[in-house]
Parts: structure tokens; sequence; C-alpha cells
């Protein structure tokens, strides 16, 4: 299941670097990104309903895997747009990346329900556990994607030369344990699903659709901030988007881990705290030797990162025994919501700069951090 985790963030993180790579319009990279972030990650819920209720785990996790590998097939696309016309190469991008996504938005709440459902006092170190493998693949994926792209004429399907055999061991092997007791009597309908966020979890909803906005907006114009500061090439393609969500991986499990300890809420305010420093010391000050940035980049992804996780465990508790429901709404929802920040990050920028259009929206993390305090602790949580 990690393996399967890891390869679908890897296949399906190359948007950022290659809208750059390609010459793409911000404004059109943007919206063609929210408008297919959008309408599929609002599926998840639907995909953890049926995955907790139908017995569809494995269909689901690895369909989704299959689905998200189409993303590779957008290099030879880019490299010859004028072949297909300005509107027919943007309209043929615009399907693969939807695909890509609605595969992503097919894996994950099965998938991040199976640590979830496994040790209750843990949740939060097997939750951030998942998600941090998972990173570990997201973190590569530009990188990859940018040095086939760039030394191999744009043809980045090959990569999947590497990518199938590592599939079919992944539907050998994955064999989730199904909810078969809830499969016929205890369903959660949508409505319902939509009940349970108003009741239970709106303010803790609210905070990850502001992290997820800020989050998506750094990493989509993470690229033309680092060129504007002069970074070398490798940096700017994607070294420099691993070193910040290589943070999140170096973060996420031992923060899991002090959130299951010392409380999530807490962890949640401090985190939150720091982060808005280092964000906003990234952006506005001169620019450093390139390992200072890095460093500085790493913390800053890291922190911000840590937030999903930490989210997402403290909703599973809220709802017990509906571990895929609540990554539902709290990935899919909320990222599904968040994705507006593309098109609005791409508008200012191209206007103004990627800087400012960072600056603005990092009113976000201000946001998020006045709704922890509205985060309602579990009753059944004695540490939450």
């Amino acid at each position: 299941m990690l393996l399967a985790h890891a390869m679908v963030d890897c296949l399906g993180g190359m948007w950022p670097v290659f809208k750059k790579m390609a010459g793409l319009d911000l404004r059109w990279a943007g919206l063609i990104s929210t408008v297919a972030a959008t309408t599929t990650m609002a599926m998840q819920p639907m995909f953890g309903i049926w995955a907790d209720s139908g017995g569809k785990r494995r269909h689901y996790i690895l369909l989704g895997l299959l689905l998200t590998s189409t993303g590779m097939l957008l290099g030879p696309i880019g490299m010859h747009q004028e072949s297909f016309g300005v509107v027919g190469a943007y309209v043929i991008m615009f399907a693969l990346l939807f695909t890509t996504r609605l595969g992503q938005a097919m894996f994950h709440p099965p998938a991040a329900g199976l640590p979830g459902d496994a040790i209750a006092h843990k949740r939060s170190l097997l939750v951030s556990l998942f998600i941090g493998v998972g990173m570990m693949g997201f973190a590569s994926s530009q990188t990859i994607f940018s040095y086939v792209y760039t030394n191999y004429a744009g043809n980045t399907h090959w990569i999947l030369a590497i990518a199938f055999p590592l599939m079919i061991w992944v539907w050998y092997w994955c064999k989730p344990l199904e909810q078969k007791a809830v499969k016929q009597s205890n369903g959660v309908h949508f409505r319902e699903a939509l009940t349970v966020l108003r009741q239970h979890l709106l303010p803790l909803y609210g905070l990850l659709v502001f992290a997820a906005g800020q989050n998506m907006a750094m990493y989509f114009l993470l690229p033309e901030l680092l060129e504007s500061k002069g970074y070398p090439q490798w940096f700017v393609n994607g070294g420099g988007f691993a070193f910040a969500v290589g943070g999140s991986v170096l973060l996420m499990v031992p923060a899991g881990y002090l959130a299951d300890r010392l409380g999530r809420k807490l962890l949640l305010v401090v985190t939150l705290l720091i982060a808005i420093v280092l964000y906003y010391t990234m952006i506005l000050i001169p620019t450093l030797p390139l390992p200072s940035f890095a460093i500085l980049l790493l913390f800053t992804g890291g922190l911000m990162g840590t937030v999903n996780p930490m989210g997402v465990a403290l909703g599973q508790e809220i709802l017990p025994g509906k571990a895929s429901l609540a990554s539902g709404i709290l990935m899919g929802l909320a990222w599904s919501l968040g994705s507006q920040t593309l098109w609005i990050s791409g508008a200012i920028a191209d206007y103004t700069s990627p800087a400012t259009a960072l600056l603005i929206l990092g009113v976000l993390n201000f946001g998020g951090l006045a709704l922890c305090m509205f985060i309602r602790k579990p009753v059944s949580s004695s540490n939450a």
C-alpha cells in the first residue's frame, strides 16, 4: 500500500513544472488545474462512502493507480503543441490532467482509510506515515518528469515502462481488509455525509481548505518564484519542490507521534504559527545562498505539509468506523475547494509577480489559525 501511494503521488505531481517547461499561460494553466481538481476531488467523499460500505477498497485503489498514470502522456503533447493547435492542445492536456486527478481522487479515500482503521491510539502516527511515504513519491515527481522531458525530447510516457511492472506487483499483493460488516445496513449516504460535515467537521474542514489552498498555490508558483530569485535550473525544475515536499516527509511522522502524545489541536496551532513566519521569510527575504534557501524551503514546506495528516487523523477520530469517509471529506472536499487558489494565484502572478501572488494568498494561513479555536474535541478522545 505504501508503494502504491508513492506511485500515485509521483505520477500525479508533474503539472506545476510541466506548465513551466511547456511555456503554458499561467492563467490558463491555473484554470485547467482548478477545474480538474475541483470536479474530481469533490468526488472523494463518494469514493470513501462506496469503499466503506461496498467492500470495494481494492478495486478503487488499483483503478485509481492505473488512471493516475495517464499524466505521463502530457510530455509529448507539451513538446508538440503546434501539431494540435492552441485549443486542441489545451483540450488534450485538460483531458489527461482530469483523468490523472480522477485516479488520485479514487485512490486516496480507501487507501488513507486503512491506516486510520488500524490502531486507534496510533492513528496520527500511521496516517502521517502513509501520507509521508506518498510525499516521498510526490517530492520526486517533478525531478523525474523534468529530467525525462528535457533529456528525452518530451517522451515522458517512457516512465510508464518502469511504472507498469510495479503496478502489476501492487495488483498482486494489495489485498486490504474489506469492511464487509457494513456492506448492506450501515452505508453512509451523501446527504448524511454533508450533515456530518456541518455538525462535526466544519471548522476542521475550513482549516484544511485553507491549508490545501495555501500549499497548492505555493507548489503551483514555486518554479516561477525560484526562477525569479535566480536559482539554477535543476533547483527550479524540481529540485526546490523536492526540498519543500521533502520537509513534509521528514516532519510528518514525528509530528504525528507528537500529536498522539501531546494533542492534535495544540500541535496544529504551534505548527501554523511557525509556518507563517517561515513562509513570509521565504518570499520576502533577498536571494540567499542556495544551501541556506534550500534549508529554509525544507522547513517551510515541512511545517505547512504536516497540517493535513494531523487534521485527517483528527477527523477520523471524530468519525470512528468511517475513516474512508472522513478522509474523503477532509482530503477530497477540502482540496476541491482549496484548489481555487490555483487559478487565482496564476491570474495574480500573470498581472504582478509570483512573489506578490504568494504574499497575498498567505492570508489563508491566518484564517486556518483562527479556525483552530473552533475545532471540537472528540468526545471519545483524551488527547486530541
